[in-house]
């Protein structure tokens, strides 16, 4: 099978997913109410505000703009009903809608792109499902791989991570924000964590942070390599390179989980 073919299928599989689970009420509605002005739409909203009942020439030279161009914003903005038509008995006039009824149909469209992302959401998950990977080199890159992981973990939800710096490297630099709020002291998440004595003696205690040293007997375990694992996600970050490889997979987070339990169990 061609490769041309294979995707057509598949966009035709998509489509077919998509009448399937998203409710007939976003099918039919109009998810252009959710969109904003553009610039030029805001142009002719702030003028009729200004000239209620213009005629479309006098709106054509008071912004210049070439009425073909007009004609056709002035028609979105009509059916969005964020302008008014009046018919006099010479020409037709335009004035803006009252902002207060633009205020409740774009909050209705909110709502709406709501119920349709949650449904793609749904479709998404059923088609990534497998295990795979992603590559994130440099420092604001790697912080970028820890923020898919911590999103993933929901509120008062757990951490692990395995880790072997040396005094030359502090893991903190790698952290993005989100981590630091949610996982440092007073945040939700709880963290287990089994480590060298090099970091440990470093380490204020914490109160969610729970660690474990690695008997030193087996290893100096300064290896500048750490493993982070979430409910649905595995970071493996290498500190020297700068690296990290993100696994996705909540059957592969769940395996790492179960040795990391067994692990800490034991020391």
């Amino acid at each position: 099978m061609s490769f041309a073919l294979k995707r057509l299928l598949f966009s035709k599989s998509l489509n077919a997913l998509y009448l399937v689970f998203v409710p007939k009420v976003v099918q039919n509605r109009n998810m252009s109410a959710v969109q904003p002005f553009s610039d030029i739409q805001n142009r002719i909203y702030s003028f009729l505000i200004r000239h209620p009942q213009s005629r479309m020439i006098d709106i054509s030279r008071g912004l210049k703009i070439h009425r073909p161009r007009l004609y056709s914003e002035m028609e979105k903005m009509l059916k969005q009903e964020y302008v008014v038509k009046i018919y006099s008995k010479k020409s037709e006039l335009y004035s803006a809608a009252d902002p207060k009824n633009i205020s409740e149909s774009v909050s209705q469209g909110i709502e709406t792109m709501t119920t349709y992302l949650k449904s793609l959401a749904y479709i998404y998950n059923q088609h990534n499902k497998n295990v795979h990977a992603e590559i994130f080199q440099g420092k604001e890159s790697i912080k970028k791989g820890y923020e898919i992981l911590v999103r993933s973990i929901p509120k008062n939800g757990l951490l692990f991570r395995i880790e072997s710096m040396t005094k030359e490297k502090h893991a903190r630099e790698y952290y993005p924000p989100i981590y630091m709020d949610r996982a440092f002291e007073g945040g939700d998440i709880t963290k287990y964590v089994i480590t060298n004595v090099t970091t440990k003696q470093r380490r204020t205690p914490k109160l969610n942070r729970h660690s474990r040293l690695l008997s030193k007997d087996v290893d100096s375990f300064e290896h500048n390599i750490a493993q982070i694992i979430g409910l649905e996600h595995v970071l493996f970050l290498d500190y020297k390179s700068e690296s990290a490889v993100l696994i996705h997979g909540k059957s592969f987070a769940e395996f790492q989980i179960a040795i990391f339990k067994s692990l800490y169990s034991k020391l």
